[in-house]
């Protein structure tokens, strides 16, 4: 037992003095990066974009929290990206970057690409966008199948060349032809698709990836919701740094995802489409239960559909359960404030508002 407690005890201190150490590193290579601009000629130094990159470092250091409030031009995506590329790069431990706005991602992924060439490290920075923004192979096929549908020609010769993101596609490509064609809901009958498919494959990469994952408020939200139920998440759970860019929207995005509208024809739909992802030749067998169902849902809802549904679009009433999530995290530490580019005391006032935790 005391033998226990002493490898318990030696494996815990060199734990620490390997983060030491991998903290002086990335800090050496921060302030390289920042202060040494000799041979990029395109780098302007900010000082705030500086300050905000060593008060990241020194939360990583502290195991702290840290909130920061950043004004237009300050140079923030880099402030953050530089250490936590760097952090990645000698720990080997996943982090988390998320926004919300697809075009932050993608600027942030070209952002990221960049400065992994001025800092000579190789880490897997992965773009995760949600699940409408993924083709369904199954869905354009019966989509292109039809007489009517719109651009066929084009969308067959994109869907050939393995075109599967929704910005490989036209613009001018109407949103109503996309929502035919895009994943609708992520599921067990996805899972047996013998399609190639974009989202199956980035889910499972950012449940086992060691590099960072950059997806948006939604997405992060959705998996801290699977883990505060016990379930299995949607990224890495050995994630131990979770960057929150655009924070000010954080509040509303949460409390979207935990929000649900009950109506009469919402619970129909789901009805239904809990049908549809059944077999044919078993379908008889559950009929009983679907009609029952079925008159469960008209029987508490008065109201008739047509008039639900108006309520679905604002107009009339409707039953709607507001909620909050708890955002668990792995770092315990006590939190830190900075303020940059005026505003600070004040987070998440009129700038951009960056939560590291």
């Amino acid at each position: 037992m005391d033998c226990f407690k002493w490898n318990t005890f030696a494996s815990r201190k060199n734990r620490v003095r390997e983060r030491a150490e991998q903290i002086y590193k990335i800090s050496e290579r921060v302030s390289s990066f920042f202060w040494d601009a000799d041979g990029r000629p395109d780098f302007e130094e900010r000082e705030g974009q500086q300050d905000m990159a060593f008060e990241i470092l020194d939360a990583l250091k502290k195991d702290q929290h840290i909130l920061v409030e950043a004004g237009v031009g300050i140079g923030k995506s880099y402030a953050y990206l530089v250490p936590l590329l760097l952090y990645n790069h000698y720990t080997g431990k996943p982090a988390v970057i998320a926004t919300s706005t697809i075009a932050l991602q993608e600027q942030l992924l070209n952002d990221a690409a960049a400065l992994q060439e001025l800092l000579e490290t190789q880490c897997k920075v992965t773009l995760a966008k949600g699940q409408t923004n993924y083709l369904c192979r199954r869905r354009a096929d019966e989509y292109l199948a039809r007489p009517d549908a719109e651009m066929a020609d084009a969308l067959r010769e994109l869907i050939g060349k393995g075109c599967q993101d929704r910005a490989d596609f036209p613009g001018d490509l109407p949103s109503g032809v996309w929502d035919r064609l895009c994943i609708l809901r992520y599921g067990h009958s996805c899972w047996n698709c013998h399609h190639p498919c974009a989202y199956r494959r980035m889910r499972e990469d950012i449940r086992f990836t060691d590099g960072i994952v950059i997806c948006n408020q939604d997405f992060l939200t959705a998996h801290l919701q699977k883990l505060f139920r016990g379930q299995d998440g949607l990224i890495n759970k050995t994630v131990e740094v979770v960057v929150i860019d655009e924070a000010h929207n954080l509040e509303g995005k949460v409390r979207s995802a935990t929000t649900e509208r009950i109506s009469q024809s919402g619970l129909l739909k789901m009805i239904k489409e809990a049908q549809n992802d059944v077999m044919p030749t078993e379908q008889p067998y559950i009929q009983k239960d679907l009609d029952t169902a079925q008159r469960a849902v008209r029987a508490f809802f008065p109201m008739p559909a047509a008039a639900d549904a108006a309520s679905d679009r604002g107009f009339g009433t409707g039953y709607e359960i507001r909620g909050t999530v708890l955002l668990p995290c792995r770092f315990r530490g006590p939190p830190a404030a900075v303020g940059h580019g005026g505003g600070a005391g004040q987070p998440f006032g009129e700038h951009p508002g960056l939560l590291i935790l």
